[in-house]
C-alpha cells in the first residue's frame, strides 16, 4: 500500500485504486446510492485531474479488502456521480489497481469522465511526462497550478498554454511586491536557470 499524496499525478490520473473508508469517505452519499454489505472497508475510485478542481476521484463502487490484500469490488451505479479530491484522502494508504474486469465493469462511466474532464490539446502537452521539469513547481493537488518568482515572491499560476518556451495562465493569488498585479490576471513565466519566473 502506498500513501495516495505520495503518488505521481501522472499515476493517478487514468488509474483505478482502492481507497479504505475514512471519516471523509463516510460523508459521501455512497450507501444511498451504491450496493454493498457490512464487510464493505472502502470504495474503488479512478483518478482523473480537474482543470480547476485539481487531483480528483470518481467512485466506482464500495469495496472490501481481506486480511489477505484481496480486493472485491460491489456492484456501481453507473447514473449516479460522487466525487472526492484528493484533499480529503490524500493521507489514506491506497492500493492502485490493473484489473481489466473492474475497469470492463465502469468502462461507461471511466470513458465518461475521460471525455469531460480531457484539457484542451495545449493543458494536456503541459501535463505531459515531456514537462516534468516544472513538477517541483506543481502544487501537490492541483497540478496544472505552477509556482513561478516575482524577485523574492513566489505566485500561483492556473497554466493553460506554452509557446516559444513561454507559458501562459491565470495568476491565482495577488502579488504584494506589485500591487497591480491581481488575482485573474493573465500572465507570463518561463522556466530558466533551474526555476519559473514571471515575465513582465
Amino acid at each position: 500500500m502506498r500513501i495516495l499524496k505520495d503518488i505521481p499525478f501522472r499515476e493517478i490520473r487514468g488509474g483505478i485504486c482502492y481507497i479504505p473508508e475514512n471519516d471523509n469517505i463516510k460523508k459521501l452519499p455512497i450507501t444511498d446510492y451504491m450496493k454493498g454489505d457490512e464487510k464493505a472497508n472502502g470504495i474503488i475510485c479512478y483518478g482523473y485531474v480537474d482543470f480547476n478542481a485539481g487531483i480528483s476521484f470518481e467512485v466506482l463502487c464500495k469495496a472490501y479488502k481481506d486480511p489477505s490484500g484481496n480486493i472485491t469490488g460491489y456492484e456501481g451505479n453507473k447514473n449516479k456521480s460522487i466525487k472526492l479530491r484528493l484533499a480529503n484522502v490524500k493521507d489514506c494508504q491506497v492500493v492502485m489497481l490493473n484489473d481489466i474486469e473492474i475497469y470492463n465493469a465502469h468502462s461507461s462511466k471511466i470513458d465518461g469522465i475521460n471525455d469531460y474532464y480531457k484539457g484542451t490539446k495545449a493543458i494536456e502537452k503541459l501535463r505531459s511526462i515531456n514537462y516534468s521539469f516544472l513538477d517541483p513547481f506543481r502544487h501537490p493537488e492541483y497540478p496544472d497550478d505552477i509556482q513561478a518568482a516575482l524577485g523574492t515572491e513566489y505566485l500561483w499560476v492556473r497554466c493553460k498554454l506554452v509557446r516559444d518556451d513561454i507559458f501562459y495562465g491565470t495568476l491565482l493569488n495577488d502579488s504584494i511586491q506589485n500591487p497591480d498585479l491581481r488575482s485573474g490576471e493573465e500572465v507570463m513565466f518561463k522556466y530558466e536557470n533551474g526555476k519559473c519566473e514571471i515575465v513582465l
